[in-house]
Formats: structure tokens, C-alpha cells, sequence
């Protein structure tokens, strides 16, 4: 997607993913997979055309532990997007984005945070909305306890995303350097992104998973799960 362009960012997600479903009732659009849980939202913004702008959400769902039989939380991906510009990224397209989620898709975002200095004007807005629960400035790069947890949820199978070779690409290219995460190679504004998003969720104890990862993926009562959908196709990446 090119901002600069003042792309409406949200009706390109709903014309080039399954993300979302148009209710015949009330003509309004809802999240397919999981609709009632509460989403979690980091934006790597860059101003400059010389880097990508990462979004991203996430949700809580969980799985039952075929040892302990306890629930596990998954972190399941919505969606990432790598937005960019040949000059100047417009930041006002990216506030609106979230906003659109909201207000038009019937989003519930429990968080939403934002990096770096460029996100001052847009937390502000945010937080005078009132549509999402929590606005924060985050930046993950920082401190290593954002890429540290996201990196132990990984080993234990507990982040679920589709296919995505630039996502793949750039967490390869992390290092963990004098107490910061820094890229060797490729940018990282889709990992910042995801990592974010996760943290957030974290961070947020009081949100017990209401969805089962296993039943939406293979269900066996198509009444209950007929407007869910696979998280293999969750995941989107917009250039």
C-alpha cells in the first residue's frame, strides 16, 4: 500500500482479504475469526519514504495441552501490512486505519500502541476518539522484553500467522546487541510490528482466551463456526 497516495487502507483490507463478512441483517461488516475477542494493535511508523511503516493485530485464543490438559494462550495474527511511500508516508491515513477498524468493522481494540516521536500527535487523537481501550507509546527495539517474550511464544508454538517471506526475512535478520535489537540485513518494521502487537496482549493479563484454536481451525459444528476462518488465511501483507 502507498500512503502517500492516501490510500484508504481499510477497503483495501476488505478487497484483498477474508477478513471480514458483511452482515445481510444490518449491513454491517464483522470480523470473521473470533469476533468477540479483544484485539491488540502496534504501528512501526516511519515519516520517510526510506522505510516501510509496519501495522499490525493480533487476538488471544487458546489450546488445550495434550499433557497437562491445562489451556495454553495462543497469539494469533490478523493481520500485518508493510506500507510505504516514495516521499513522505502519510501518518493520517495510518490513524485512520484503526479508526476505520473500529467504527466501520466493529473491531473491539483493547490496545493500540505507536513508536517513536512521529506517533505524538496520532496516540493524542487516538485517545480523544475513545474507540480504543488503552493508547501507549511502545517501541519494542528498545528494550529487549517485547522480542524476548515474542521469541519464547515462538519456540513453544504459541504465535499462529500465515505464510509471509518478508515477516520470515526480517526475523532472521535479528540480533540481540548490547541490550537492544538491532537489524543485520533488512528492515524491521513487520517484526517490530508483530512484536508489538503480541507484547500488548501480554501485557494484559484480565483478557481470558474465549475461542478454542483447534475447534475454529477444524470445527465440527458448523452452526458455531461457519464465519470462522482458518488463521492460514488471516494473515495478509499489503506492498
Amino acid at each position: 500500500a502507498n500512503l502517500g497516495d492516501r490510500a484508504d487502507l481499510f477497503q483495501m483490507l476488505l478487497d484483498n482479504t477474508n477478513l471480514f463478512e458483511k452482515n445481510d441483517l444490518d449491513g454491517k461488516y464483522y470480523l470473521k475469526r473470533a469476533p468477540k475477542a479483544e484485539r491488540y494493535v502496534h504501528c512501526d511508523l516511519s515519516s520517510t519514504g526510506d522505510c516501510d511503516t509496519g501495522l499490525s493485530m493480533c487476538h488471544k485464543e487458546y489450546r488445550l495441552n495434550k499433557q497437562t490438559n491445562e489451556k495454553e494462550t495462543l497469539y494469533v495474527l490478523d493481520f500485518i501490512m508493510a506500507v510505504s511511500a516514495k516521499t513522505t508516508i502519510d501518518l493520517e491515513a495510518v490513524e485512520k486505519f484503526y479508526q476505520d477498524l473500529v467504527v466501520k468493522g466493529n473491531v473491539t481494540i483493547n490496545t493500540i500502541s505507536a513508536d517513536q516521536y512521529q506517533s505524538e500527535v496520532i496516540r493524542q487523537n487516538w485517545e480523544k476518539s475513545g474507540l480504543f481501550g488503552k493508547v501507549s507509546k511502545e517501541s519494542v527495539d528498545i528494550k529487549l522484553e517485547p522480542y524476548i517474550n515474542a521469541s519464547n511464544l515462538v519456540t513453544l508454538g504459541q504465535v499462529k500467522c500465515g505464510k509471509c517471506d518478508k515477516l520470515k526475512n526480517e526475523l532472521e535478520t535479528l540480533i540481540f546487541h548490547k541490550g537492544k535489537v538491532e537489524k543485520t540485513t533488512a528492515l524491521k518494521d513487520m517484526a517490530d510490528a508483530l512484536t508489538g502487537a503480541i507484547y500488548n496482549a501480554q501485557m494484559n493479563y484480565y483478557d481470558v482466551p474465549l475461542y478454542d484454536y483447534e475447534a475454529i481451525n477444524n470445527p465440527t459444528n458448523t452452526e458455531d463456526y461457519n464465519n470462522l476462518i482458518s488463521s492460514n488465511e488471516t494473515i495478509t501483507t499489503l506492498f
